[in-house]
């Protein structure tokens, strides 16, 4: 399997999963860094996929992350937004990742979640 991480022009790692993929992502996530406010905001929104899609859809399918004001400060956040997607009768979720989380430990997480590829493409 292959991820594709999609770096936008501010910097931000865009991923997009499937949503079983993006609990085991995140629950890998969190048994590396430990758990934080943002990661477990996350995790809620990822596993009630229907509930937060209708509430998405009124601000364009991105949701904001509750974060831990100490976590901001001390660059611990991991997820910066939260973008719910429904295509081809697929749940997907696109997880926008802080700046400041090193892409060596976004690609490790990948690779433990099953990706045997991990690419970093960047657009302007």
């Amino acid at each position: 399997m292959k991820a594709t991480v999609v770096m936008d022009f501010a910097k931000y790692p865009h991923l997009e999963l499937e949503r079983n993929i993006a609990i085991k992502f995140l629950d890998i996530v969190i048994k590396k860094r430990g758990l934080t406010r943002d990661l477990e905001e996350s995790k809620r929104i990822v596993l009630n996929f229907n509930e937060y899609y209708n509430i998405a859809r009124k601000f364009n399918g991105s949701l904001t992350v509750i974060k831990d004001p100490t976590d901001s400060i001390r660059g611990r956040v991991f997820i910066h937004k939260i973008k719910l997607i429904r295509r081809n009768s697929k749940e997907l979720v696109e997880l926008v990742i802080d700046r400041r989380v090193p892409r060596e430990f976004v690609e490790s997480a990948l690779r433990e979640t099953g990706f045997t590829e991990v690419e970093f493409v960047y657009v302007q």
